[in-house]
């Protein structure tokens, strides 16, 4: 997985969101470059590290090299403040903005930034409070707010969604464990 990543790269050298990074209707493209992926390229060289221990002393060192670019690069382009953002399209339109009149807040770059381990604590709280004011309801934790209505780029197929379902700022199961575990990660077991 991890050379798979560093053979698709997209423009800034982060992994490449192709057709689909996990969001079906997600299509950033060959060059473009999702921080979901890139969240997960930085934790499994951590835990590659782990699992290697001393067995291999000049691929720990690749790996650490690795962590350590992929994380100086994800703070760069994708931190905003208060969220990182969701990714690039091939196209160069940024996805997860503050300033996007729609989708500007992702639920799986925020959660993925605590479970990688990348982001520092003070970010994981400011994410993580986002989540819950921005994207949590009595039903579970939204996508991402608000919804594609006018604003899709030629990469979101969200869009065929009506606002709020499926893909389109819906809810959905695998999302819900990653927000729990998120959460219980950073020691909010009632909100987890």
């Amino acid at each position: 997985a991890i050379d798979f990543s560093m053979n698709h790269l997209g423009v800034h050298g982060l992994p490449a969101g192709l057709h689909a990074d996990w969001n079906d209707c997600l299509r950033l493209g060959a060059d473009g470059e999702s921080s979901f992926v890139a969240f997960q390229l930085y934790w499994a060289c951590k835990l590659l590290k782990e699992m290697l221990g001393d067995k291999d002393p000049a691929y720990t060192a690749y790996l650490d090299e690795l962590s350590a670019t992929v994380k100086e690069r994800i703070e760069t382009l994708f931190w905003e403040g208060d969220r990182y953002l969701r990714g690039f399209s091939e196209e160069g339109f940024t996805i997860g903005s503050k300033n996007d009149p729609e989708a500007s807040f992702w639920l799986n770059a925020q959660t993925w930034s605590v479970i990688s381990g990348c982001a520092s604590q003070e970010q994981a709280e400011i994410v993580l409070d986002g989540v819950y004011e921005k994207l949590n309801s009595p039903f579970g934790v939204h996508l991402f707010t608000p919804p594609y209505r006018y604003h899709c780029f030629d990469g979101t197929r969200m869009g065929l969604f009506e606002p709020g379902i499926k893909e389109n700022g819906g809810i959905f199961c695998q999302s819900q464990g990653w927000a729990i575990l998120a959460e219980a990660l950073m020691g909010h077991g009632g909100r987890a």
